[in-house]
């Protein structure tokens, strides 16, 4: 099934409004139009959060594919800082997706957030900033540095690639991203990643 297939039964299984659905492809045209290849990426992102948020009971429905879907919406901007540009383009609509847009990368940007969030909601937007984080850089892994001709990820390149996520989010310092090697084990054995 193709992404945009994939994308709209998303949709209806959430059973967004049209406006809402509107709104969200309007601007993923703006996207797509700018560069097809991040497009295509932001909405596997997106797909793939979809399928991650089943394995994290603190993440509100639908936070994760919201997320990645937007997460680099700042490129229609251009490229340089798009994490920063998408931030400032999502405030106002997508206040929690701005956010994770703005910080799904690393953690040096929650200094110029200046949404008003509660203690416990900036904690759980870290949360969620970093595991699009981390399905970013899956994704950036699997396809697009290490599929075989056809797309498909060869089990040698996973368990490569399972190691680099490890190494990546698995073992960070704080005690919450110390979880993040569980969940990506946890990922792995029921098939998502």
């Amino acid at each position: 099934m193709e992404l945009f297939d994939r994308l709209n039964n998303a949709f209806l299984e959430i059973g967004l409004s049209p406006k809402h659905k509107s709104s969200l492809i309007y601007t993923l045209e703006l996207l797509k139009k700018r560069n097809n290849r991040v497009y295509e990426h932001s909405l596997r992102v997106g797909l793939k959060g979809r399928e991650v948020e089943r394995f994290t009971p603190d993440v509100k429905p639908n936070t994760l594919f919201y997320g990645g879907l937007l997460h680099d919406i700042g490129v229609v901007m251009g490229e340089k800082d798009h994490h920063i540009k998408a931030y400032y383009m999502l405030r106002g609509s997508y206040n929690f997706s701005a956010r994770i847009a703005l910080n799904h990368k690393n953690s040096q940007n929650r200094l110029i957030d200046d949404l008003s969030f509660t203690e416990s909601e900036k904690k759980l937007n870290n949360y969620c900033s970093t595991l699009i984080g981390l399905i970013d850089r899956y994704d950036e892994l699997t396809n697009q540095e290490m599929p075989d001709n056809l797309g498909v990820i060869r089990p040698e390149f996973k368990a490569i690639i399972r190691e680099n996520l490890i190494l990546e989010y698995g073992f960070l310092q704080d005690l919450q991203e110390n979880k993040l090697g569980l969940l990506i084990d946890k990922l792995y054995k029921k098939g998502v990643f």
